[in-house]
């Protein structure tokens, strides 16, 4: 199945169907333990141009990284990948809340970061840290809610 959902987006005239399709066959992977499938699929990605994809593409494929780094034992990777698109993330937030509301998109890969993210600080024993990330998912409107003109006029 999984080398039918590759092949269906090789077919695509849009080569980040193929790449998207690349990251969520590698998702599943992940998923089903398959570390060394999920591996080749995310060199493969690599082995692209990845400008082409969505941000919530590139933000999942950075999970993977993670959660690979994580599987390996490469605890220092996996805290810095998750640390460095936690950031991107928080940072995309800031600029792209709607003015009006304050509020911003909460794409599903944003919320599967943050999750993973916070499970292995605690796996880590750093519960203080993981507290720390979810007070900064959860004031991120707060913050655009500052900015929000109808506030500061």
């Amino acid at each position: 199945m999984q080398n039918r959902i590759i092949e269906i987006g090789k077919e695509q005239s849009d080569p980040s169907v193929f790449l998207e399709a690349l990251i969520e066959v590698a998702d599943l992977e992940i998923t089903r333990q398959n570390y060394g499938n999920a591996k080749t699929l995310l060199a493969q990605f690599k082995n692209h141009d990845i400008s082409v994809v969505d941000f919530s593409v590139l933000t999942m494929a950075q999970i993977i990284e993670a959660k690979l780094a994580r599987e390996d034992k490469d605890f220092a990777r996996a805290k810095r990948r998750y640390q460095e698109t936690t950031d991107l993330v928080m940072e995309r937030a800031r600029y792209s809340a709607d003015s009006e509301t304050g509020y911003w998109t909460v794409e599903s890969e944003y919320l599967e970061l943050f999750e993973s993210y916070a499970d292995f600080l605690i796996e880590r024993g750093k519960n203080e840290e993981a507290v720390q990330l979810l007070d900064r998912v959860k004031t991120i409107n707060d913050a655009s809610m500052l900015q929000n003109p109808l506030i500061t006029s």
